[in-house]
């Protein structure tokens, strides 16, 4: 069974191997790599990297893993952006020992989920190469259409090559836009980092204290919560929290708070940015 889950300073030696076996196997598809890339070392100083970002609240980076197999590719949601966009790009791999058994369709529909039921985005963009074809069919399969070809996008095996472009539209637009669950992804105190409302997805890294999301109460019967109960409530004047405290759920309403988080989100707000280079 395939899953999702954050990243970890701890999966550096494991994804170091996997890097060194399927080095040839991803070279076409991805940037070029120094040999340093390739050692536990390089893998950590990555997985640094992706976190840091992630704590910003700029992507969500994670590890896909195959029932007892273990680490066997990495998905990444980048370039998050609030405000007016609400979008994001996605990227992801799989290892060649997987690859063709449905792995990376079941972790991109997995992380769709947790992009619009979650962290409320709109719009989630795929790009691949012309030949790419096999990553063709995992977007389409999770229903991506194809919106153009942007040339030379990408700096992909030492060179500039052109890009088909994909997209996603959620299809719950009480999910996106002026609804959307805005203090989820930007709690006071920790500007723009996103936060774990499903501990499957979200793990706690850096000693962060605990997590505490706002939702409208019609929609918390859509998020599931690992080791925890999730309160159904709906709240008469429109948002309510589920906080997780000790793997339990309970309902506080900080609409003040729902606002200000949402005033912190839009000072974050940055149109510039562009895909990482690590996905």
């Amino acid at each position: 069974m395939t899953s999702c889950r954050l990243i970890t300073p701890d999966d550096a030696s494991a994804l170091a191997e996997l890097q060194r076996v399927n080095r040839d196997f991803l070279a076409p598809w991805e940037p070029a790599r120094r040999d340093d890339y390739f050692t536990e070392a390089g893998q950590r100083a990555a997985i640094e990297e992706a976190l840091r970002q992630y704590e910003q609240g700029r992507n969500l980076p994670q590890v896909i893993l195959d029932g007892g197999t273990g680490i066997v590719g990495r998905i990444t949601l980048n370039s998050i952006v609030r405000g007016a966009a609400l979008s994001c790009s996605v990227g992801y791999w799989v290892s060649q020992s997987v690859n063709g058994r449905g792995v990376a369709t079941a972790a991109l529909r997995e992380i769709i989920a947790v992009a619009f039921a979650e962290l409320g985005l709109h719009r989630i963009q795929g790009e691949t190469l012309l030949d790419n074809v096999a990553s063709q069919r995992v977007l389409e399969r999770n229903g991506f259409a194809r919106i153009g070809m942007a040339p030379t996008f990408l700096k992909i095996a030492g060179r500039w090559q052109d890009c088909i472009l994909y997209q996603l539209i959620n299809p719950s637009p009480v999910l996106s836009g002026r609804e959307r669950p805005t203090a989820g992804l930007c709690t006071p105190g920790l500007r723009g980092r996103p936060g774990p409302v499903n501990r499957q997805h979200h793990v706690a890294v850096s000693g962060y204290p605990g997590a505490r999301t706002a939702f409208r109460g019609d929609l918390l019967t859509h998020l599931p919560v690992v080791g925890g109960e999730l309160a159904r409530e709906r709240s008469q004047v429109g948002r309510v929290s589920a906080a997780l405290v000790g793997g339990r759920c309970r309902r506080v309403d900080h609409r003040a708070r729902d606002r200000e988080a949402s005033r912190s989100c839009e000072e974050l707000d940055d149109p510039g940015l562009l895909r990482p280079v690590d996905v």
